[in-house]
This record gives C-alpha cells, sequence and structure tokens, in this order.
C-alpha cells in the first residue's frame, strides 16, 4: 500500500527526500505531532517513512525529523516556529485568522519552492532549523510534488 503525501520534496533523479504534512491544528505540541506522524506510518504498515525527512506543520509550528531510519515513535528532533513564515506570504492575516488546510498547503508550496530554489530568505527560525539540520543543503535543486502516493 502506498504512503499517503500530501507534498514531497523529490531530488533531481525523483527520489523523495522530504515528506511534508501541512496539519493546521491549533496548540499542536510535540507528542501530537509525534503520535501523527506515528499513525502514518503504522496505518501504512512501514517501519518508517519513505523519505529521509518528514515535515509536519501548522499556521503555528513546525516538526522535523531527519534521518532514514528515525525512530517513528520520538518526538521530532527539530521544532520551530512556521508563523514569521506565515506572516510573509499572508502580511494581512488577521492574526486570530486560523487557515483551512489547503490555505496553509498553498503556503508551504510556496515557501518550499522558495527554498529548494535559494530564493527564499533564511531570517525566520523555520529557514534556520531547516538549514541548521543539514537538510537545506540536500533540497536544493529539487523539485515539489503536491499530492502524490509514494
Amino acid at each position: 500500500m502506498p504512503f499517503p503525501a500530501d507534498i514531497v520534496v523529490e531530488s533531481r533523479d525523483g527520489e523523495p527526500l522530504l515528506i511534508v504534512e501541512p496539519k493546521n491544528r491549533t496548540g499542536l505540541d510535540d507528542s501530537t505531532a509525534a503520535a501523527i506522524r506515528r499513525n502514518l506510518v503504522d496505518d501504512y504498515g512501514l517501519s518508517e517513512t519513505p523519505a529521509p525527512a518528514f515535515l509536519l506543520l501548522s499556521q503555528e509550528r513546525g516538526f522535523l525529523w531527519t534521518g532514514a531510519h528515525a525512530d517513528r515513535l520520538a518526538p521530532a528532533p527539530y521544532q520551530f516556529s512556521m508563523t514569521e513564515v506565515v506572516r510573509r506570504y499572508l502580511p494581512s492575516l488577521a492574526p486570530d485568522r486560523w487557515l483551512w488546510g489547503d490555505e496553509l498547503g498553498l503556503v508551504v508550496v510556496q515557501w518550499l519552492h522558495e527554498l529548494i530554489g535559494g530564493t527564499s530568505p533564511l531570517d525566520t527560525e523555520a529557514e534556520r532549523t531547516i538549514l541548521d539540520s543539514g537538510l537545506l543543503a540536500s533540497l536544493r535543486g529539487g523539485r515539489v510534488v503536491e499530492e502524490i502516493r509514494v
């Protein structure tokens, strides 16, 4: 059975590098994020995600797991705020306005295109975390694919 992926960043050779799951839940915390990731992996009978990295995002927080064989039960080793990223793309968004899933997905896709293309400023906590994790270097030159099954 294929692994569901809303967004995948692939290498130039078409290999999955990063699975991205936008889940716009209020108050998303590390234990809930780990449970969402674990449930996705368990629901599809895999011991791990089929990419070296997995990114779970809400409009408030981001959770990043790296390593092809990262423990499926482990909390995300990287967490960061997504607020500044969302504000960059939606500057007139009211502070109490919650985005629909598709709206968040559009922001995330635009952000990923700019990250992998090298045109995104690296001035937010989110981008610094992606850079510091070593993931950004592997994503450069890749391509964003939406709503696929890997």
